[in-house]
């Protein structure tokens, strides 16, 4: 078993920004490294996203080959979730699996995911089982879940931002427990470019990543069709095909073919969006129902949504007790609109999560009136 102490010095780019996070990713490591040497079974949580599989990815081409035994699928499993957190039903199964392969109280690590409060009732139904948790987020994120985790790496508790995503940080994390793994300097430029991050820091991972920005932007997308519609497969040739292939040739004809979805999506776009100005913004919705069937380019309407005008703008893609948000050259709040909701509306249980300008937001069917008045007022006040 490798040495649990961690013999790497530096990231894969200068930034003194990220050397913020330097003590917190080697603590993290090395109760990472402790487990595998316990032999703890070791569940890897991810969003089902570019950033989210990268993220779990890398984490596992760092962990498995640590684990020093031939029954390795006893010891370490990696799965995907479709919500941006970490999902009830999920945690049940997830715990059904653990009380079936260990006595050892497990280890989970939720990345691109675990930070908000959605994730709570989960991550406490564990915990009565002795499982403990990591955090590898990029989200902001509630005091209490950063209290109950063993490890809680996110840019947001040393003052930096969303724009250092789950993938970027995933990956120097992999090379702290792993200082010998190879083949993993594209994957935090690729999951940036996917998250639309940007920043003096993401440029220098695009950079070393050995693809133009425009490449690492369709690679993503395809990613991003293909796990869409695998849905909750975890490890497999095929996916280690789309984040570690031989050429992204074959990428650049399959982004040709997906955008001719976009391109349906975006004609009822331009005939059902409704803009509405609000002086510093327009603010364009939609309702998903009149999207048609296109289903992944439907799934990611709100982008679709957004890029369809290109002054500063909002974007709400609206269902029955559901709103999904993106804006772009506003200081829209999505967060701080939640939380508002919440306080103001409580019988409407409202739940939600995700970046200030990026994220999702739940409520009951019944309050939806009441609740678009609510926003019409906040983005008013912008």
């Amino acid at each position: 078993m490798n040495n649990i102490n961690i013999s790497r010095n530096n990231f894969l780019i200068d930034s003194d920004e990220l050397n913020k996070l330097k003590k917190n990713m080697i603590e993290t490591a090395e109760i990472i490294k402790k487990a595998v040497a316990d032999k703890r079974f070791i569940l890897i949580k991810h969003h089902d996203d570019t950033d989210g599989y990268t993220s779990g990815i890398v984490l596992e081409k760092a962990i498995t080959p640590l684990i020093d035994d031939v029954r390795k699928q006893y010891y370490f499993s990696r799965s995907s979730s479709r919500y941006p957190y970490y999902d009830y039903t999920d945690s049940l199964r997830d715990l059904n699996n653990f009380l079936s392969f260990n006595s050892k109280k497990p280890l989970v690590i939720l990345c691109d995911l675990g930070s908000n409060e959605q994730s709570l009732r989960a991550i406490r139904r564990l915990m009565e089982f002795d499982v403990e948790f990591i955090i590898v987020d990029h989200h902001k994120y509630d005091e209490e879940n950063k209290r109950l985790t063993k490890a809680f790496l996110n840019p947001h508790t040393v003052g930096l931002d969303s724009e250092y995503n789950a993938g970027m940080i995933a990956t120097e994390l992999a090379l702290f427990i792993n200082p010998i793994l190879r083949g993993v300097k594209h994957l935090p430029g690729l999951s940036a470019v996917a998250d639309r991050s940007s920043g003096k820091d993401v440029d220098k991972y695009v950079k070393i990543s050995g693809y133009s920005f425009e490449e690492l932007e369709r690679w993503s997308l395809v990613i991003d069709h293909e796990t869409y519609y695998l849905r909750f497969q975890a490890r497999s040739k095929f996916l280690d095909s789309l984040f570690f292939p031989e050429t992204i040739d074959k990428f650049m004809k399959m982004h040709k073919d997906i955008m001719k979805e976009f391109e349906k999506v975006e004609k009822a776009v331009k005939k059902y969006a409704k803009i509405k100005d609000y002086g510093k913004f327009k603010f364009i919705s939609i309702n998903r129902q009149d999207v048609g069937d296109y289903e992944y380019a439907s799934s990611k309407l709100s982008r679709v949504l957004v890029d369809s005008i290109k002054e500063p703008r909002i974007a709400f893609v609206l269902t029955p007790g559901h709103i999904s948000y993106r804006a772009d050259g506003v200081d829209f709040k999505g967060v701080k609109l939640i939380d508002e909701l919440k306080q103001k509306f409580p019988h409407a249980m409202v739940n939600g999560g995700g970046h200030e300008v990026a994220g999702a937001i739940g409520f009951n069917v019944a309050a939806n009136e009441e609740i678009m008045q609510y926003v019409d007022e906040f983005l008013n006040k912008i």
